[in-house]
């Protein structure tokens, strides 16, 4: 490895200390009273040097929460691009492809919907609102595509896929929250049930 290889190198190491560090404290103390100052400490460097790295703590938390969502975004729209696939299949795959990305990042889903992140910036607040709308969006071609294979019944594909959306995210919130203090994990088992409801409330008769 060159000098220059090894550099980026440890400098993507850096990077990812000081990521894991900010979405610790931010998890912790909630973003808009953690500091860079915390940061710093957890992560056993100066705010300084930081500072290197990110312009601000809003940079911070950015930097974050993009790359993580922008992931599941790309995932979920590779999906519905099967047109052949039933629509309920691919329903399902939305849901089992949202439900492990957020259980393997629990920091960003803690930052994303337990956190006030509409303390960013008009310009990042508005790219992670549109990628959250474009998983909606995908939503809504899944529904169209089921209305157009016979499978479901007709329905207005943009507002249901509204409410299914906010289905999930209020049966993953509410089962997160039960989670606290407790060992007995019913998030995946209360989706999977959610699911099922919705496919027969969609099913065409």
């Amino acid at each position: 490895m060159g000098i220059a290889e090894r550099k980026q190198r440890e400098k993507e190491i850096r990077l990812a200390e000081i990521k894991k560090s900010a979405a610790s404290v931010f998890q912790k103390k909630g973003y808009a009273t953690a500091t860079v100052d915390e940061i710093a400490r957890l992560c056993e460097i100066s705010k300084t040097q930081i500072y290197q790295y990110f312009k601000s703590k809003d940079d911070l938390l950015y930097s974050i929460l993009e790359p993580e969502i922008a992931r599941l975004t790309e995932r979920i729209g590779i999906l519905v691009k099967n047109g052949k696939e039933p629509a309920s299949e691919t329903i399902r795959k939305i849901f089992t492809v949202s439900y492990e990305h957020y259980d393997q990042n629990p920091d960003v889903y803690q930052m994303l919907w337990q956190h006030n992140i509409h303390a960013l910036p008009d310009h990042k607040l508005n790219r992670l609102e549109h990628m959250l709308r474009e998983n909606t969006h995908h939503m809504e071609t899944a529904i169209k595509k089921g209305i157009d294979q016979g499978l479901f019944r007709e329905v207005d594909p943009k507002l249901a896929a509204i409410v299914v959306w906010s289905l999930y995210m209020g049966v993953y919130h509410h089962q997160a929250k039960r989670m606290l203090g407790r060992k007995t994990d019913y998030r995946k088992s209360t989706i999977d049930a959610a699911l099922e409801l919705i496919l027969q409330g969609l099913k065409r008769k």
